[in-house]
Parts: structure tokens; sequence; C-alpha cells
């Protein structure tokens, strides 16, 4: 259907016409054209008009083979308001209603295919005999991936550093790659500077590029990776910040100085942590994550949740907005400085957290008196070898932001020997986090299993305190 519409008595329907006031037709049922009583007479009974014609369609908006272009699970019928509405990733244009996907079923113009339905045509059509060729969906998604890079290297080849609607509406004075170039799209021809371009990268190869436009609107390329990717701000590398938004990103790096990793979703908070440490092994990572409403289906908050999954393994901080947002949307609103003394309460606030968690545990082993007798275990060192490079990482990577956290060396205490040993033992040159015998059995147990690293013997004492009670036969989880 194209706009402006034709009346019947000729003119567009953006034009002046006074036609009506000389003709006794009131424009409605009578004047309808084939394709609006078609609509109107077929809505809610698409699924039946399109089986009569053998076009068959899957059941329950569940995805399936398209019936005009095959595929696996490619093509979906949600028949929204009994429109008979429909889409196919691979088809042209992808969606559309129950008429457009029966006329092309059957190879005819829509204006033919609505006069046969509503019986100015007598005869039916029989669709074309399809063979459809078998895709591999696997091969065909390898192929727009490939796609993708090719076109997101070429739109950057010829990209641009300007100001940009979308940074500046958020009152972030910065800089960033725009569309050089005139781009041809459904829209008509977009003129340069239409995008702000986001190059996205999978272990340091460009796959794609997410465009954004003044008012906000996000889309990668077409068929492009978005799985596991980052895109990464420069900055200093003693500490490294993870963020999910590009703005976001801007904001952490501007105020921070950290060298930021943006991981576009929540999905890829995870592999973000992972390429940050395997750029940097010896940074710290610091996920300054949204702060996102309750997901009452899940009750959880996304952004914080999946912050935490992503950090657990890796030991590192996740600091919170205050309030619900994410730390842009903090600093439009309260300004810089104070956004920075948010994210230094934030960031102090898990690791005090954090060090609670290690306490407890510690608390735990030290229950038992004939542990404590049989072997001495240094419990303050998880704290400090754990701790402390979090607090070394955040003062040292930036001056001015990480000035605030206390630059006191730790106290370090070498190990206690254990007292009363037999004569001819010694514990000199044993690895305490990796005892022989069924005790080490124990320790590589609990590790392949814990959430966060503890070292200086902590699973060594749960180990032998597990063999005590079960020696002792003391009921124990």
């Amino acid at each position: 259907m194209k706009f402006p519409l034709k009346l019947s008595c000729g003119h567009l329907t953006n034009e002046i016409c006074n036609c009506w006031k000389e003709s006794k037709s009131t424009y409605i049922r009578d004047t309808e054209s084939p394709i609006d009583k078609a609509l109107h007479e077929f809505n809610g009974r698409w699924r039946d008009v399109l089986s009569n014609y053998g076009c068959n369609v899957p059941n329950g908006n569940k995805h399936g083979s398209c019936p005009v272009c095959g595929g696996k699970d490619r093509f979906r019928f949600d028949d929204k308001q009994g429109r008979g509405t429909w889409f196919c990733s691979q088809c042209e244009p992808q969606s559309g209603g129950g008429l457009l996907l029966l006329s092309r079923f059957l190879g005819k113009p829509t204006m033919e295919t609505a006069k046969e339905l509503v019986g100015d045509d007598e005869i039916k059509s029989v669709a074309p005999k399809r063979e459809f060729k078998v895709v591999d969906e696997t091969e065909l998604r390898k192929q727009n991936i490939e796609t993708a890079k090719k076109g997101a290297a070429l739109m950057l080849s010829s990209a641009i550093k300007s100001n940009h609607g979308y940074l500046e509406n958020k009152g972030l004075d910065a800089k960033a790659l725009i569309n050089g170039e005139s781009i041809y799209s459904r829209d008509g021809i977009l003129p340069v500077g239409h995008f702000l371009l986001v190059p996205v990268y999978k272990s340091g190869e460009l796959v794609n590029v997410q465009k954004i436009t003044s008012n906000g609107e996000k889309k990668p390329l077409y068929g492009g990776d978005m799985q596991g990717v980052q895109h990464i701000i420069d900055g200093k590398d003693k500490s490294i910040a993870i963020v999910e938004g590009y703005a976001t990103g801007l904001t952490v790096n501007i105020l921070t100085g950290y060298k930021t990793y943006v991981a576009f979703n929540t999905g890829n908070l995870l592999a973000a942590v992972k390429q940050a440490k395997i750029d940097h092994p010896d940074s710290k990572v610091t996920i300054f994550a949204d702060h996102d409403e309750l997901d009452e289906n899940h009750n959880r908050r996304p952004g914080e949740y999946y912050a935490n999954e992503a950090a657990a393994p890796f030991n590192a901080i996740v600091a919170l907005p205050p309030e619900l947002g994410d730390w842009d949307d903090y600093r439009q609103k309260h300004g810089n400085e104070e956004c920075k003394k948010a994210m230094r309460a934030s960031i102090l606030a898990d690791m005090e957290s954090q060090k609670s968690n290690v306490e407890v545990v510690v608390k735990q082993q030290a229950k038992t008196e004939t542990i404590k007798e049989e072997v001495e275990v240094k419990v303050e060192n998880p704290i400090i070898e754990n701790k402390e490079p979090v607090q070394e990482s955040v003062e040292t990577h930036s001056v001015a932001f990480g000035s605030w956290l206390n630059k006191s060396e730790p106290e370090t205490k070498k190990p206690k020997q254990p007292k009363n040993l037999p004569e001819g033992i010694n514990f000199d040159g044993v690895d305490i986090d990796n005892p022989p015998g069924l005790a080490g059995e124990i320790v590589k147990y609990m590790k392949a299993g814990a959430h966060r690293k503890l070292e200086g013997g902590a699973f060594t004492a749960m180990a032998v305190q597990c063999m005590a009670m079960a020696g002792s036969n003391i009921k124990g989880f």
C-alpha cells in the first residue's frame, strides 16, 4: 500500500477535495476497495483462509518453516489482533499481514488476491509448485556474520570524528565516530552524521558496529555477531572498568580515568571481564553496573544480578548507583563531583561486603578446637591477599579518583609453624594451599565449586576439619 492513497474520485488523500459535496456517495462500505473489504471480512480468520489455499503456518506463535521461502525455523505466525501478522527473517519485507502472505504464496499481486477473496474473481488460484532448497541455518548464520564484518569495516573506513546529538543531549562533551558518507536505507538517504558509530570487537577482531541515532535508537548491523563482544575506551589500565552502555562507558572513563570495556548488554558482562583479564591479568576489575528495576518474574534486578555473576570468578568489585538508572543517568542528575563520591562509596561498600564474607569463612574454620591444636592456620592471610590488590589498584590507577583510599601498606605476618610436632616432622617447603593425600583431593573438590578464590591455607583448614569430623563420627553437612 502506497501513500498518499487515491480516492475513488481520482483525487489523492492529501489534496483538497470537495467531490463528496457533489455526490451522494458516502465513501463507506460501498466504496471500499477489494483490499479493504478483504481485510475487514477475514479479520480473525486468516489461519483458515491460508490453510484453504495450502499455505500452512506454524501453530502457537512457534517458529517454523516459511511457506514462501522455506527454511527450518525462520518464520512465525503471531496473528496479532486477528490481522494474520507474521515475521520471516529471510523474506523481503520481513513482516506483514495475512493478505500479503497469501498473495506472496500464490505469486499474485495483492489486489488480485483481494478480489479473489471477496468474490470479484471467480477463478480460485493454485499455489505454484515449490521446491525449497535446504539451507543450513548454521552456515547461513556464518555468512551473515562475515557480511556484517565487511560492512563494519567499510562503514568505519569512511567514518569521521565529530560531535553528535546523542552525546550532546546527555551533556557529554566528547567527539565520537560518525558516518562520514550518506547512507542509503529504506527510510531514504541518511545524511552525514546521522549515526554515531561504536565499533564492536570480539577477541580483538572487528565484528560489528552499533549505530546510535540522536534520539538514542541503537541497532547493530543486521546478522552481525553481538555475543561475547566489547568496545574499549582507552585509559589507564592498572584498574579496568566494565559497563553495559556506551554513554555509561564515557562517563565512567571521564570520571575515573580507568580503561573501560563496554559490554553492550548484561549478557556480555562476563565475557567483557574475561577479555579484560586476558588483556590485563594484573589489573583489578570494577563493574559499574546498572541499577535496574526489580524483575518480578525472576525476583532480581538484572543489572546487579549479572554483574555479580560476572564478578564472582575474578573477585571483581561491583559498583551500583544509589538510585535507579545507570551511572550516566546519575551524573546527568547530580553532576560530576557527586557522581564521583557515589562511585567511591559504592566501591568501598562492596569491598567491605567481600571482606565480611571472607571473615565469616575464617570464623567457621576456627570453631573446632581440635583442629586448632593440630594445625594453626594463618587466618588473616585470605583477607590480606584477597583484598589488598583492590585497594592498591584503585588507588594507584588515578590520583584524582583513587586518592580517597587508604595508602598505608598492610602489615604482613609470617606463617606460624605448627606446635608440638613429632620429632623428625617438618612443614618447611609444603604448599599449604595444595596439601598431599586425601586432604589435597578434598581441597581440589572445594576449589572446583567455590565462587571466590581463597588462599593462605583456607581450603586446607576446611579439608582437615572435614577429615577430623569424619574420624570422630561427628555429623556435618
